[in-house]
């Protein structure tokens, strides 16, 4: 429409383990749910290797959860950031992400 070409969209969203647990105790299909949420049908999801690492240490309660974050997210590298308090941590992992993740349609 417009001589314009289709413009592709990717939506890139960094979950973290407690929602997926959350999200998957409730059942709820959480790559339909979210694409359904933001009108996108292409979306890639990431999460943090501690919180990987925290569904480990969990166990058997987080092994649901674990295997769905190991099979559906790609992990992002968190470690240069580990001695952060929570907040500052996000935002230095999300400016990282956002460098380098960003791709342009």
């Amino acid at each position: 429409m417009f001589g314009f070409g289709q413009r592709y969209v990717l939506a890139q969203i960094l979950l973290d383990g407690n929602f997926v647990y959350q999200a998957l105790k409730y059942k709820l299909d959480i790559r339909h749910r979210l694409e359904g949420l933001l009108q996108e049908s292409s979306i890639k999801l990431y999460v943090l290797q501690s919180n990987i690492e925290e569904l480990k240490s969990v166990g058997a309660k987080a092994a649901e959860a674990l295997e769905w974050t190991l099979r559906c997210c790609e992990a992002v590298d968190d470690s240069m950031h580990r001695n952060m308090d929570p907040v500052s941590k996000i935002l230095k992992v999300l400016g990282t992400f956002l460098t380098v993740f960003v791709e342009f349609a």
